[in-house]
């Protein structure tokens, strides 16, 4: 199955909060599961201010996706994506992120794009390994189990 993507906004806050509260979900995030409504208002009017997508299967959001630009660097971008556990290993993040990349690439090119992903998140590292990113840097952090790995794509 294909997925479409479609711009992420406020009225989407139900659907998103229906993600984001299942813990799981956000096992592999910078944030741990939304306990209430209100707390998923605040991450979502945090993402909105990047460029952000609704991952959409059969007329039902199942995710999203963020491109973050940089505040130090207007060169540089991270991507954040968020897939409901149901869905995973599916395919879809690597639809998602190639169907952005083409769609963007225009405004991409010579940015540099990067993934951070926990050392034990194996999916989500074969998906930036197969999109041409590169293992950039591997970095010890105290308050998590493993590693955060910082992967780097300069789209050309």
């Amino acid at each position: 199955m294909f997925i479409t993507i479609e711009t992420l906004t406020t009225n989407d806050l139900n659907v998103f909060y229906s993600l984001v509260k299942k813990e799981n979900n956000s096992k592999n995030m910078r944030f741990n599961k939304c306990d209430n409504i209100e707390h998923a208002k605040v991450l979502l009017d945090d993402i909105l201010q990047y460029d952000s997508v609704k991952i959409i299967l059969d007329d039902q959001m199942i995710g999203y996706f963020t491109m973050k630009n940089s505040k130090d660097n207007l060169d540089d971008y991270s991507i954040s994506v968020l897939i409901d556990e149901q869905y995973w290993s599916c395919g879809y993040f690597t639809q998602v992120l190639q169907m952005y990349l083409i769609q963007n690439h225009t405004r991409l090119i010579n940015k540099n794009i990067y993934g951070y992903v926990l050392s034990h998140n194996i999916a989500s590292i074969k998906v930036l390994l197969k999109n041409n990113f590169e293992l950039l840097h591997i970095k010890e952090l105290p308050d998590i189990d493993g590693t955060l790995n910082i992967y780097h794509r300069l789209i050309t």
